[in-house]
């Protein structure tokens, strides 16, 4: 669990930065729907999207970030568990 909340707050920056805004989502929910269905979504307005779908990106992307200790040593010490327990089995056998 401790991995998977350092691995999520570590590459929180660049998810917030890369996701695209509400508005992309919603009208490409509201496509895949009328697709599916043959009729538009009722009560939903989708204001026609430009070739950049609707959005910008003023700022600039996150600086890059060395991965925290725990991240980068999860799965050597994983590994290295392994490999002790698979010497124990062989030396058992």
């Amino acid at each position: 669990m401790e991995y998977a909340n350092t691995l999520t707050n570590w590459l929180e920056c660049y998810h917030d930065f890369l996701r695209p805004p509400p508005a992309v989502v919603l009208a490409e929910a509201a496509k895949q729907a009328e697709l599916k269905t043959g009729h538009p979504l009722k009560g939903i307005e989708i204001l026609p999207l430009d070739g950049s779908n609707g959005h910008q990106k003023n700022e600039e992307p996150p600086a890059i970030q060395e991965p925290p200790e725990f991240v980068s040593n999860f799965f050597a010490s994983k590994l290295s568990c392994t490999a002790k327990n698979e010497s124990f089995i062989v030396l058992q056998t």
